[in-house]
Order: structure tokens, then sequence, then C-alpha cells
């Protein structure tokens, strides 16, 4: 499925589909999403579901489905507290997407991506999370992190605070430990859908999130665009070329 604009659920019957592939398409989020059908989990057990370039509302598979690709893509749950995602059976391999709300799966791999709510993977001693947003709190389940925010932030914290504080270094961090957590979080131009801006990072975001991905570009959907290097080579071209005497800035528009 190529190019398409659905307004509704797009289902999956009970049956032993080999894949599906969703593509440059848009499932409305708040009027539809990907629900896939199992008659007692026995069906669709070699389904491989993908979505690549796509918006769409909720995922919800049944356990037999064994693997959910998701590339460049916005899962809009319309809610940080709604599963976005509900594949408790599938190996799930997520890439510079913006997961808008709660992911249970089996197992998980991750890279270049911001996950608004709380991510429970069932198997934690299996694949990894990196270079990637995801909240601190109860019910957080995830395989090993690398370079994931806000943690990366909060050790980068923790040793400056060790290094200042005498026999209090727990208290202090503990004090402090809600402020950074608040500071460091996606900030985005709006999540309603279809807003111009929709998933868009905020110029008020983090750089450790809008400048935090593998590459140096931001995390999510928007990580192609490369547009924190745009910025630099923006900046150095102004400052190697700019008249003496002038002083030149960056405003961007809304």
């Amino acid at each position: 499925m190529n190019g398409l604009l659905i307004e509704g659920e797009l289902m999956v019957q009970e049956g032993n589909l080999g894949s599906l592939i969703v593509a440059n398409s848009t499932i409305i989020p708040g009027k539809g999403g990907i629900k896939v059908y199992s008659q007692e989990n026995k069906t669709n057990d070699w389904l491989k579901l993908a979505l690549n370039q796509s918006i769409c509302g909720k995922i919800e598979l049944a356990k037999s489905v064994p693997m959910l690709l998701i590339r460049e893509c916005i899962i809009d749950a319309q809610s940080p507290d709604e599963l976005a995602i509900n594949a408790e059976g599938a190996q799930t391999n997520i890439e510079e997407s913006t997961i808008l709300g709660k992911s249970r799966i089996n197992s998980l791999q991750a890279s270049d991506c911001i996950f608004t709510g709380l991510v429970s993977s069932r198997q934690k001693q299996v694949g990894y999370v990196r270079f990637s947003y995801l909240p601190i709190g109860a019910g957080s389940r995830t395989p090993r992190r690398f370079q994931c925010q806000p943690e990366t932030f909060l050790a980068k914290e923790s040793d400056k605070i060790m290094e200042k504080e005498d026999g209090s270094f727990e208290d202090a961090l503990i004090s402090k430990m809600y402020t950074f957590i608040n500071k460091i979080h996606p900030a985005f131009n709006s999540l309603h859908y279809p807003d111009p801006a929709y998933a868009q990072l905020s110029t008020s975001c983090p750089k450790e999130i809008s400048a935090g991905a593998k590459d140096g570009s931001e995390m999510g959907v928007f990580k192609s665009l490369q547009q924190s290097q745009r910025l630099a080579n923006l900046d150095a071209a102004l400052r190697e070329y700019l008249p003496i005497e002038l002083d030149a800035g960056i405003f961007f528009m809304t």
C-alpha cells in the first residue's frame, strides 16, 4: 500500500498473510490505525508488518504476529498515556521515528527515535535502544540503552554534582533530578494532525534531543532533514563572509 490517505482502520483479518507494507501513506490518527486479528493467536503467525515514511494511528497486533518494522514514521495514540504500539509478540525494529504514546512490544531495536510514552519490552536481554529519547519512570522496561536521553544528561550532571558536594551527593542529586528531567524532554510545535508543524521539534527543544541522533541530527521522524547540520553550516558561512562591523543572526519563521 503506497501513497494512500485512510480515514479509518486498516484491519488484517484472521488468516496467513505473509507481509504487509505501508509506505508514504497516512492512516489518520484518532480516526484509524492498524489492527491485526488472529484466532487464538494461531493465524497470521508469519506476518511481517512494515511501515515506511508514514503517519499512523494506533498499531495493535495479535500476539502471533512475529515482526514489526517502522522507519521514518509518526505513530500517534493521541495521548502519552495510551498505547501507540501494542505488539507483545513481535520482534520490533524502529528507526528515525516519533512514537506519540506508550509502546508494548516483545523485543526492541530502536535508533534515533523519540518515545513520548513509557516503553515496555518483554525481552530485555536482546535488542537495544540507542541515540533516542524515552521517559524514565515506573513501568518502563527496555533492553540496554546507549546515548539515550535524559539518562546521558543526568549522568553528566551527577558527575558535576559529585565533584562539588561533600558527603551529600545523593541528597543533592535527588533534589535536582526532577529539574533535570523536566529540562530534557522533546518540545514540539504541534501534536495535532494535520497542522503543518505536526510532530516538528520546536526551536526551544534541548540540543540533547534536537542534535542528539547518531550523526548529530535531531532525534525522531525529521532526522533525515539534517537541520542541525544545516544551521551549523549556515552559521559558519555567515561568519566567514560577513563584512566587517556587521552582525548576523538566524531567525526562524513560524
